[in-house]
């Protein structure tokens, strides 16, 4: 075997949460799904930690390591040190610290992001996003497809409650981290659609107006991919990120040096809402480093936090959709030495989670329970670039 393929999976920062006495963290039902489609394929965390077997679940990386330590650096030492003296960050040590075992090729890594005091409401932020919003609604859709698209949300956040309510791993939200609950694991009690759309509100508005958070955020995240990407056991990676985890992620892979990035080999996003932000928040779309990177967009037309994203900066919602051509209109890639721009490239794929199986508060935003459509294909992509890796 030449090297494993690495799965990096990103969500919002208010869904991280952790495993817990041999429970489940929040991607654990998305790595048991995709490891019943390819068990010869993908590892489980080969290391025994938070109360489970070796072999057990995805591994998981904190920023805070031990809990409420406030030391980033322990938990990224899970991924590997870097090598004392080298000043390029490029060696890393990964002696002791295996992501897969020796029968396996895929190995899954799950961010935590820990420690956050922000997880406190924050209503200047909110008031502040709202405004920025507001000024800007008319580059995202006009008002009578606002109007529609509001009660289109509404419907299908009321008709599924009853029927799919059960909470699962990856939309359950997690319990405020605090001195006396440092480790940052699921409450079970908040996984209803009110639970789930202020968590998701909180994520955004936060992510917008706190710079403060958004840098601490995007540098543990660009560490932990950095660190990935510079393990010698380490031939591809593949970023899975979900709801506002795909904006950090793209914030961080646009800006990888191109040594690292060049192990990345697919990007993929589900219910993305970087055309909200690209429209409301006037966030730029270029996106230089993501030209040789397929990236894959799973929307569900009914989940309000999602858009597609190959359409051009001038298509509003409520539009007919173009055609598609696999690539993206909304974002472009500029060449360094000619200055002219071009698509990235890009496919989008409407799914419709509810219908799929998806359950918990509000299932249109569940892609990781939509075994057909979302988990499928994930499964074959890892499986295209792990064979392509050997």
């Amino acid at each position: 075997m030449d090297g494993i393929t690495c799965l990096v999976t990103i969500h919002g920062i208010g869904f991280q949460h952790a495993p817990e006495n041999g429970g489940q963290g929040y991607a654990d039902g998305l790595h048991a799904s995709l490891q019943s489609h390819r068990p010869h394929l993908l590892s489980g965390d080969p290391r025994s930690e938070f109360g489970r077997p070796a072999g057990t679940g995805a591994v998981y990386v904190h920023s805070d390591w031990p809990p409420g330590s406030g030391k980033i650096e322990e938990g990224l030492k899970r991924l590997g040190r870097w090598q004392a003296g080298d000043t390029s960050h490029r060696q890393v040590d990964i002696t002791g610290v295996p992501l897969a075992d020796d029968t396996h090729s895929i190995a899954h890594v799950a961010l935590v992001y820990a420690g956050l005091e922000e997880q406190q409401f924050h209503p200047g932020a909110s008031l502040e996003t709202l405004a920025k919003a507001v000024m800007a609604v008319g580059n995202y859709a006009s008002l009578p497809s606002l109007v529609h698209l509001g009660l289109a949300d509404t419907w299908a956040i009321l008709h599924h409650r009853s029927a799919t309510s059960t909470a699962t791993p990856s939309l359950q939200v997690r319990r405020a981290v605090t001195a006396a609950n440092p480790q940052p694991v699921a409450a079970p009690d908040k996984s209803g659609p009110l639970s789930v759309i202020g968590q998701l509100d909180q994520d955004v508005t936060t992510y917008v107006c706190r710079n403060d958070l958004r840098e601490r955020v995007r540098s543990f995240v660009h560490d932990a991919l950095l660190r990935i990407a510079c393990r010698g056991d380490v031939a591809t990676v593949v970023v899975n990120a979900h709801s506002q985890g795909t904006v950090l992620a793209f914030d961080v892979v646009r800006e990888m040096p191109p040594f690292a990035a060049s192990k990345i080999k697919h990007f993929i996003t589900a219910g993305s809402p970087l055309r909200k932000y690209a429209d409301l928040f006037y966030w730029g779309t270029e996106a230089s480093g993501f030209s040789a990177i397929p990236w894959s967009n799973f929307w569900d037309e009914t989940d309000p936090v999602a858009d597609p994203l190959e359409p051009a900066r001038t298509w509003r919602r409520g539009d007919a959709m173009p055609a598609s051509t696999g690539e993206s209109l909304l974002y472009e890639s500029t060449d360094p030495d000619t200055g002219e721009s071009s698509p990235v490239p890009l496919s989008d794929t409407v799914v419709s989670n509810a219908d799929h199986g998806a359950a918990g508060g509000l299932p249109a935003h569940n892609y990781w329970d939509n075994d057909e459509q979302f988990v499928v294909p994930l499964a074959n992509i890892l499986a295209t670039v792990a064979g392509g890796s050997r």
